[in-house]
């Protein structure tokens, strides 16, 4: 799926009016497994005026999925992969481990890509699960979404506003000079707001967040970015 961004110019008579620009740029998942092939397409199909992002490759397996990145950047938490879903866990093990791998190769392929090209883009746009999104994927040590629980939620949105200001410092090494752009997902945000997540046994639903802490949590992340 491609995004297009029109930009128009300031208060101008229609004579006048300056050319509107379209720059396109896409959500972050990519298809197949290997990096370095996707960051050449994508920089090299939408270079400037256009946006290019860090891509996301979840057909590489646990980790590479927007989930499996995003828990990867918690700060003092760690997550581990269990049958149904990801799992906070008190210590790091192989599939954190692998997530982090993963994102690390994946920011050293862009710096060698990007650091080869002529005229690199002006901007580089990279993806964040957001904080009640990411509640709702990740399931606390009974199995439970860690949504559930107000300490838990404000635990997960702490930790995420704790780690991605060093995700973006090292994004920003391998791409100096270009402006980072942040994309936070709320994918299940609707379903949240609702009440209509299901629990993991499916017989129930868990119990509406207040949209003023969802406004919180969201507070939270995007001062620390």
């Amino acid at each position: 799926m491609v995004e297009k961004h029109e930009a128009r110019g300031g208060a101008s008579s229609p004579a006048t009016a300056p050319p509107r620009e379209v720059t396109a740029t896409a959500l972050g998942p990519w298809p197949g497994e290997d990096p370095v092939e996707a960051a050449r397409i994508i920089r090299g199909e939408l270079g400037s005026p256009h946006l290019p992002f860090l891509a996301e490759l979840p057909d590489r397996g646990v980790g590479s999925d927007a989930l499996g990145r995003t828990a990867s950047l918690l700060a003092e938490l760690a997550v581990d992969v269990q049958p149904y879903g990801w799992r906070l866990v008190d210590r790091p093990g192989k599939d954190f481990r692998r997530a982090a791998s993963a994102l690390a190769t994946d920011i050293n392929v862009l710096a060698d890509v990007a650091g080869a090209e002529e005229n690199p883009a002006a901007e580089i746009k990279v993806q964040l699960v957001g904080p009640l999104s990411l509640a709702a994927g990740l399931h606390l040590h009974n199995g439970e979404r860690a949504l559930l629980d107000y300490g838990a939620r404000r635990d997960l949105a702490d930790s995420l506003a704790a780690g991605v200001g060093g995700y973006l410092s090292r994004v920003a090494a391998a791409v100096p000079g270009a402006r980072l752009v942040v994309q936070m997902d709320e994918s299940e945000i609707a379903a949240v707001l609702a009440g209509t997540i299901p629990t993991s046994s499916g017989y129930r639903t868990l119990r509406a967040v207040p949209a003023s802490e969802a406004r919180e949590s969201w507070r939270l992340v995007l001062d620390a970015l």
